[in-house]
């Protein structure tokens, strides 16, 4: 984090993507938008993404105001709905009714 706010314009994709829980949560103590954009991205690109993690990462990008990751991963969530609603991790969206709510009015979108 450090290196990025003093110059180092190009962190390290692999450890983003390795870390982009932590790193986020270090940008949002101390505001460096750019660098949380950052690690939204780069988790995005490495396409690690998939049925088995879509569930956990919806939640986290939600409860950390990650637009770029929600937006992802309810796309994801939407194309892949009628899998991954039969799955135990669906059960987890059943706490925050707020995410529930925005998944269900964008599958109802389709």
């Amino acid at each position: 984090m450090l290196r990025f706010v003093y110059g180092d314009d190009q962190p390290d994709f692999k450890y983003l993507v390795e870390h982009y829980q932590e790193v986020i949560g270090i940008t949002d103590k101390y505001n460096i938008t750019d660098l949380k954009l950052e690690a939204q991205a780069a988790k995005i690109a490495s396409l690690t993404i998939d049925k088995d993690n879509v569930t956990e990462i919806l939640i986290f990008a939600h409860d950390k105001n990650c637009f770029l990751l929600k937006e992802y991963a309810m796309k994801m969530y939407v194309c892949n709905f009628e899998d991954l609603v039969h799955t135990d991790s669906f059960n987890k969206l059943a706490t925050n009714v707020e995410l529930l709510r925005e998944l269900m009015i964008a599958v109802n979108g389709l």
